[in-house]
């Protein structure tokens, strides 16, 4: 099959030689994913191979091992996967861009859809360096798309010496300043997500240590967070507010209580492609589910590697 498939969607995808402005008018969207490892699509799993992302860290990218090399990427993976899928594409062609393109699925790499911002472990003050930098070949960037958060309440959270209004008004501080250098060094339009609130830790229930934290307590402070960008963002002409925080369910997410599984990444790259309006005419995630994506063959039995 395939060559003629595979190379049908590097031709469709890898233009890197055209400009920005001529990708968005060819019908090509680029996009920018940035945040942290919900970005990057970190996830974990112990069910299956009794080890989980803190003793096995290829664990931590289970979606990629567990289903056959499909779907690496978290939402992002998902998202190339509903703009190729032969049999359930729903959304236009697009492209990424970043500086970065680890956790990427196969399909990414193909395609080039790979690059992100999505860096494990970032708190918002450490990825302001990474607003104030352009993305050559594409000095302009149509759509950024930012999840970030997270760590400064996961780290906050575990700091007795901060409480919740001071890792609130210092994330949203270098947010606004986030969202500034995005708009004004790549003519991007922002879509900010409310942050995903936390489930409950399957890891060790009952404790509340460092290395064993259930962060669903601090779930207050989520929502604190995402009501205070509901206030500094919500009358921004180049950002619209993405309502992320409430669409995943217990099931939707990894046993550490943090990171979406599958499900909660599909959920997320449908409320993405919603926001962003970047599914094709009459289509939407409705005409795709979850075991859609997990009934696929292996990577290695569908690519031409023979």
């Amino acid at each position: 099959m395939g060559i003629i498939r595979i190379l049908a969607l590097v031709s469709f995808f890898m233009i890197p030689s055209m400009s920005a402005q001529s990708q968005s008018s060819s019908g090509l969207q680029i996009i920018r994913p940035l945040g942290d490892s919900i970005t990057f699509g970190y996830s974990s799993d112990f069910s299956a191979t009794g080890q989980n992302c803190y003793n096995a860290q290829v664990w931590c990218l289970y979606p990629n091992v567990k289903y056959g090399g499909n779907f690496g990427g978290g939402y992002r993976g998902i998202l190339t996967w509903l703009a190729i899928s032969e049999k359930n594409r729903v959304l236009k062609p697009f492209t990424t861009v970043g500086f970065q393109s680890g956790g990427s699925s196969i399909q990414q790499w193909v395609t080039n859809s790979q690059l992100h911002d999505g860096y494990p472990g970032a708190r918002t003050d450490q990825l302001v360096p990474y607003s104030m930098m352009f993305m050559p070949p594409f000095p302009e960037t149509p759509v950024t798309f930012i999840h970030l958060g997270t760590n400064d309440i996961t780290q906050g959270h575990l700091d007795d010496k901060l409480d919740q209004n001071t890792i609130v008004e210092a994330a949203i501080a270098n947010l606004s300043t986030i969202v500034k250098n995005v708009v004004n060094n790549t003519k991007s339009k922002v879509y900010l997500a409310k942050v995903i609130k936390f489930s409950v830790s399957k890891y060790c229930p009952g404790q509340t240590t460092s290395k064993c934290a259930d962060f669903s307590l601090a779930n207050p402070i989520v929502e604190a967070y995402n009501e205070k960008m509901v206030k500094v963002f919500s009358g921004n002409k180049n950002v619209t507010i993405v309502e992320m925080d409430n669409i995943l369910e217990a099931s939707d997410y990894s046993p550490d209580g943090v990171h979406p599984a599958l499900s909660g990444y599909f959920k997320m790259a449908c409320k993405w492609a919603e926001s962003a309006n970047i599914f094709l005419d009459n289509k939407s995630c409705d005409d795709v589910s979850v075991a859609d994506l997990t009934s696929l063959p292996p990577v290695a039995t569908v690519l031409p590697y023979d």
